[in-house]
C-alpha cells in the first residue's frame, strides 16, 4: 500500500493522501475536507471490507494499519485502479469532493442509508475548538 500510494503521488496521480491511523476513516476525511476547504460525497460501497459483517464504528473509526484516503481528479482513477490491481492492493472508490458539507451515507445493504451530514464550518468548529472548550469546562 504504501508503495503504491508513493508512485501514485510520484505519477501525478494523486491530489491527496492521508492515513486513517487517527480516528479512523471519517476522521481522516474530515480532516482533509477542513484542510482543503472542501467538502466530499461518501458512500461506502459494498465490499469495501474483506469481512462483509464488519460493524459500521469499526469501519468508521477503526484505526486499522494500512489504510489510506486518495483523492484524484476523476480522470486518474482508472490509472489508479490499474495500479492497484496490479500490485494487488485492495481499492475502493468512496465518492466525490466538492462542495461546502461532508456527507457520509452507507451502501452496504440493500437500500442506501444516510449517516450523517455535515457543513465544513460545523466540522471545522468542532475539530479546531474542542481542546478550548475542554479546558474552559
Amino acid at each position: 500500500m504504501q508503495r503504491l500510494t508513493l508512485a501514485a503521488i510520484r505519477r501525478g496521480l494523486v491530489k491527496s493522501a492521508h492515513d486513517v491511523s487517527d480516528g479512523g476513516l471519517a476522521v481522516a476525511v474530515a480532516e482533509c475536507c477542513i484542510a482543503g476547504g472542501i467538502g466530499a460525497s461518501i458512500e461506502l460501497p459494498d465490499g469495501i471490507e474483506e469481512t462483509s459483517n464488519t460493524r459500521l464504528d469499526a469501519l468508521l473509526f477503526g484505526e486499522t494499519q494500512s489504510r489510506v484516503v486518495l483523492s484524484c481528479p476523476r480522470e486518474n482513477l482508472t490509472k489508479l485502479q490499474e495500479m492497484a490491481h496490479v500490485a494487488g492492493v485492495p481499492l475502493s472508490f468512496l465518492g466525490t469532493v466538492g462542495g461546502a458539507k461532508l456527507n457520509f451515507a452507507d451502501n452496504r445493504i440493500e437500500a442506501l442509508t444516510h449517516l450523517f451530514d455535515f457543513d465544513l464550518d460545523t466540522l471545522s468548529n468542532a475539530y479546531r475548538g474542542a481542546i478550548g472548550r475542554l479546558m474552559n469546562q
